[in-house]
């Protein structure tokens, strides 16, 4: 079922010369972890993690990156398109990337170069529905007739400023929500939001940097909540195999990267075999475990391996699908982590 391309996403605090995002720009925050409209978490959070007394950390310099996850949780893949903005006629952006992102897997990529453009802004699409259907089309045209595939969903996510491309800092792009129209089930609004329904589609879009602050003595963990089905608040744990459960993210809302600086409540001695480990999803900080899952699912959707969990690394942990806890169901993906490496 095909989605016209109107573009519709979180408002974004954009915080390169303190000033706000618009509806169409997509911005990150340069010294912080946040990239929602409640503002950046700097906090201390859970584990020794902050500096204490009125220290302020900054995030260090270093060549720019781009990892994108697919979260759109009625999707089984997606591709995107990364276009000038304003639009050119003869841009010669193509789908990316050719072999399309699988259900909470990511790819990740150099900034500045392909697929994004080399200079100006860059208004990004997500596609989905019959990827086959568009083989042989442009991004530029997609964007101006999406009827050309019929079959296929065309969504904008907004604008870029090439402020923010071209920051040194390793930004985490996740596509999120439900792009198709026509979804009907009673649990409809605990998979795609609180807003859908079957003729108004929740596509979303999470943007941050992931930190590279580094303690060498510990595993650095943040939390990202780029969940479709909930806005509340989520806490995230961490279980070693045989020890004791330590929350890496606290209260994070939707849109946030957090903590920062990560967390630091883990060596790389006690999370030895980090696959055996559990990660556990509480809805509403306070309340009952609401998912439950291996550490070792989110390293296979991550494609991380066990020396990723070292001391003197950071590991992010991106929280994807529906509400957790929330039953499998006939056109949505399964609620699950993708552990990345903040620095790819």
């Amino acid at each position: 079922m095909k989605s016209t391309s109107t573009s519709r996403l979180l408002a974004l605090a954009v915080a390169l010369v303190a000033c706000e995002g618009s509806h169409s720009d997509l911005g990150v925050e340069q010294t912080t972890s946040s990239a929602s409209t409640t503002g950046a978490t700097t906090g201390s959070g859970q584990g020794g993690e902050g500096t204490g007394g009125g220290d302020t950390i900054v995030e260090p310099d270093g060549p720019p990156k781009l990892t994108i996850v697919h979260g759109v949780v009625d999707q089984p893949a997606i591709q995107l398109c990364f276009l000038a903005s304003p639009p050119e006629a003869a841009d010669p952006a193509a789908p990316f990337p050719a072999e399309p992102i699988a259900w909470a897997h990511a790819i990740s990529v150099d900034l500045p170069g392909d697929p994004i453009p080399a200079d100006g802004d860059v208004e990004v699409l997500v596609l989905a529905g019959d990827l086959g259907s568009i083989a042989g089309l442009g991004c530029r045209a997609l964007a101006d007739d999406p009827g050309a595939a019929p079959d296929a969903i065309v969504q904008s996510l907004g604008v870029v400023p090439r402020s923010a491309i071209d920051m040194p800092r390793s930004l985490l792009l996740v596509p999120t929500g439900c792009l198709a129209l026509g979804h009907d089930d009673p649990l409809a609004t605990q998979v795609c939001g609180e807003t859908y329904t079957a003729d108004t589609p929740t596509p979303n879009v999470v943007l941050a940097p992931m930190s590279r602050v580094l303690d060498f003595d510990a595993i650095g963990f943040q939390a990202v909540h780029a969940i479709s089905g909930t806005s509340l608040e989520v806490d995230v744990g961490v279980v070693p195999m045989g020890g004791s459960e330590r929350t890496v993210g606290d209260d994070v809302t939707f849109g946030e990267i957090s903590p920062f600086p990560p967390n630091r409540s883990l060596t790389g001695t006690q999370l030895e075999g980090p696959s055996a480990a559990l990660l556990r999803t509480y809805i509403d900080p306070g309340g009952t475990v609401n998912a439950e899952i291996l550490l070792g699912e989110a390293m296979t959707n991550g494609s991380l391996e066990a020396d990723a969990f070292k001391s003197g690394t950071n590991v992010v942990l991106v929280a994807v699908g529906p509400t957790p806890g929330t039953a499998k169901g006939s056109f949505w993906n399964e609620f699950t982590f993708v552990a990345l490496r903040s620095d790819p």
